[in-house]
């Protein structure tokens, strides 16, 4: 039996199992546009038409990058990647405006949709923040 998981529209991911994507196809929902972001403070929402296309590892870990909605989010803030690992809960793993890892305090200001293979996650960033230029505001990340 293989796993798969894929995104409906910009609305829903859901989750399949089957050796066949056939009308017999049994499809669990797994997050939805409206509804409290893992891992995010609470009231903070995924935003409708923001939900970006996920990436799947053979393991089935879902890695893919959202808009959020809500109190205190405004366009330097909602850019999120969250990882929804096999086992275990969904959680963010970068948001723009936090600070990134690494590079002395220098915030996200822009995210990349991430990538997702054998576990690992990577992305590309656009910085900002006190010493960063054009020549150094570009950086890529990757964990665990």
């Amino acid at each position: 039996m293989t796993t798969s998981r894929v995104s409906v529209g910009a609305v829903a991911l859901c989750f399949c199992a089957a050796t066949a994507f056939a009308a017999s196809t049994r499809w669990e929902l797994q997050i939805l546009s409206g509804t409290q972001a893992p891992g995010l403070p609470a009231g903070l929402l995924l935003q409708s038409g923001g939900l970006g296309t996920p990436h799947v590892d053979s393991a089935g870990n879902i890695v893919f990058r959202s808009l959020v909605t809500g109190p205190g989010v405004t366009t330097s803030n909602d850019g999120t990647i969250f990882v929804f690992p096999a086992t275990g809960s969904p959680f963010a793993v970068a948001r723009e405006g936090d600070i990134a890892p690494g590079t002395g305090g220098a915030r996200y200001l822009a995210i990349s949709a991430p990538l997702l293979v054998n576990g690992r996650v990577a992305f590309t960033a656009t910085l900002t923040g006190t010493g960063v230029t054009t020549a150094n505001n570009q950086a890529l990340f990757a964990g665990p």
